[in-house]
């Protein structure tokens, strides 16, 4: 079940600096030949320690067993690649085995040197309109305080604030991040997409 889907971005996002072209980036489902490359991203983005809330990144066996996993139960997984690398990712889960099957739970990431030049708008875009698609309801994610261009971008697709985790991601003694709650009905009639 591969699909591509291609869009355009400028250069203003550190690609390559000093010129105004327009770049493509091809956008698709996660699969098997992606997982190194994912495992890749995801790691590098927990070891910024600045927009996940992991702190200490997964075993590449664990991270290959879940895309595995997620490629076969064909759950909902986009991947932005750039020359072949893969720049973003986005992927939401059923809470189906918490009794909760209407709700999915979203993350994403754009790897840096990406971010700011709508790779993070697109892939919302693209997989809100999937989960809506495939009867989902509602949406909820966790975001750090801090990340705040996080937080415009999620508030500009209609997701507002459901809560608060207090001191939830530690970074050294007495440092500590609060983790806003977020979520997003998709049936709602003034819903963003």
């Amino acid at each position: 079940m591969k699909s591509k889907h291609l869009f355009n971005i400028y250069d203003s996002c550190d690609i390559h600096s000093g010129m105004n072209n327009v770049y493509y980036i091809f956008m698709e489902n996660l699969s098997c030949d992606d997982i190194n490359s994912f495992y890749l991203a995801y790691t590098n983005i927990i070891r910024e320690r600045n927009h996940y809330i992991k702190t200490i990144p997964p075993s590449y066996e664990y991270v290959r067993e879940w895309c595995l996993n997620n490629i076969k139960q064909q759950e909902l997984h986009l991947i932005t690649k750039y020359n072949n690398a893969l720049v973003g990712s986005c992927d939401i889960y059923s809470r189906r085995y918490e009794g909760a099957p209407h709700i999915g739970v979203l993350s994403i990431f754009v790897v840096k040197g990406y971010r700011g030049c709508g790779i993070a708008s697109q892939l919302l875009k693209d997989t809100l309109e999937k989960a809506q698609q495939r009867g989902f309801e509602k949406i909820e994610l966790e975001v750090l305080a801090n990340n705040s261009s996080a937080i415009r971008c999620y508030k500009k697709f209609g997701f507002f604030q459901e809560g608060v985790r207090h001191k939830a991601k530690k970074l050294g003694p007495g440092k500590y991040i609060d983790v806003v709650l977020m979520a997003k009905y998709l049936d709602e009639p003034n819903n963003v997409l």
